[in-house]
């Protein structure tokens, strides 16, 4: 079941966005900006998860960025063990909650804007898709 629309994780620990990555590419295409956060395809994507793994100001600072770039961006915060703020956010998922909770996130999102089945752009499946080279 995959349903192709373009989802794109940021943090700071590869290992975490790797695992995230496994279970949403069974319903999404995901593309991952683990090391070089500066190359992620923002403009090329229909969701944004920001994990837990970056500190909340830099989660803001993305929510920011995103915002001023492309304001119809959805973007999902991982709130993890803070309790900062979540302004700008269209939602937030405790990490505690487990895979489960992101998915129903992301697929709730993804639905109420119709977008569940757009692809990625072959030019950039190679370079951001997790597991595909």
């Amino acid at each position: 079941m995959n349903e192709s629309a373009k989802v794109l994780l940021i943090g700071n620990d590869k290992a975490h966005l790797e695992a995230r990555a496994e279970v949403l590419t069974y319903f999404w295409s995901v593309a991952t900006a683990a090391l070089d956060q500066s190359e992620a395809p923002v403009l090329e994507t229909d969701l944004v998860v920001l994990c837990h793994t970056l500190p909340e100001a830099e989660r803001q600072e993305w929510v920011t960025r995103i915002r001023h770039e492309v304001p119809h961006m959805l973007i999902v915060k991982m709130n993890g063990y803070d309790s900062g703020p979540h302004a700008g956010a269209d939602a937030t998922v405790d990490v505690e909650n487990g895979p489960g909770a992101l998915v129903s996130t992301i697929y709730e999102l993804l639905t109420e804007r119709g977008l569940s089945s757009r692809a990625w752009p072959e030019n950039q499946r190679e370079r951001f898709l997790v597991g595909v080279h």
